[in-house]
């Protein structure tokens, strides 16, 4: 197995170069060795850490990700359509130092910030802004 955030750097380097459909090519393999779903448009640190080489991970691709995050297996990065969103995606920043439990889900409808530091609990759902240094959990995600 790989290590996903390798592959995504690889198929990034590519992208950022417009090096057209090379890309591609990595986050395929990505989800051929880790069945994770990592675009390479999504800004994803180097430093972020994917427990369990990502396993089911699936992540929006207009995402930020900043440094020292750590992911869990089944983590969803989403987004949310709505009547006013006219079909454009939303955008998703986790700050450093981040922890995303595992199976929990962020999804939004527009811009949601996961603040620094902040703990996300197992299966948690969480569908608004996180404040830094919180801890969420439950469905919908509420403050502890």
């Amino acid at each position: 197995m790989f290590n996903p955030i390798y592959l995504y750097l690889m198929g990034r380097w590519f992208y950022s170069f417009g090096i057209p459909k090379i890309h591609i090519i990595f986050q395929k393999l990505n989800y051929f060795f880790n069945s994770c779903d990592i675009p390479c448009k999504a800004i994803i640190d180097k430093s972020v850490d994917f427990k369990h080489y990502g396993l089911g991970v699936v992540i929006n691709h207009k995402t930020v990700i900043e440094k020292d995050v750590v992911i869990m297996p089944h983590v969803v990065i989403g987004q949310h359509l709505s009547s006013t969103s006219k079909k454009e995606f939303s955008k998703i920043i986790i700050s450093e130092g981040a922890m995303l439990g595992v199976g929990s889900k962020i999804i939004a409808s527009d811009i949601l910030t996961i603040g620094k530091f902040c703990s996300i609990g197992a299966n948690s759902v969480v569908i608004k802004s996180v404040p830094d240094f919180a801890t969420v959990i439950g469905v919908p995600g509420k403050l502890l």
